[in-house]
């Protein structure tokens, strides 16, 4: 079923995905933190040029968001073809593909 629309949509992956899960496929390991360490800990790091990334991205961690594709598979008939644990294996798999070549 093709549908024509004007709109322009966000698309996302079927499922989910947790940062440990995400840790364990980059072969790292997670530590849990309390928030009253982390934010101050980042935040030294980030000063300190230690860390790419402010203390505030750490709220993206703490308060992920969550698509729900329910809408665009049943009013566009689309589905995607990749669920998105796959996407980020594919993205990995790519990474490691591009880190050995000479």
């Amino acid at each position: 079923m093709e549908k024509e629309t004007s709109i322009i949509v966000n698309v996302s992956g079927e499922g989910t995905i947790t940062y440990s899960r995400i840790a364990e496929l980059v072969g790292k390991r997670c530590a849990a933190l309390p928030a009253w360490i982390l934010y101050p800990l980042t935040s030294i790091f980030w000063r300190s040029r230690l860390m790419p990334f402010p203390p505030s991205s750490i709220d993206f961690i703490r308060y992920p968001w969550v698509a729900d594709i329910t809408k665009m598979k049943s009013e566009f008939g689309y589905t995607p073809r990749y669920t998105t644990t796959q996407a980020v294996e594919s993205y990995l798999e790519g990474r490691r593909t591009r880190e050995e070549q000479p």
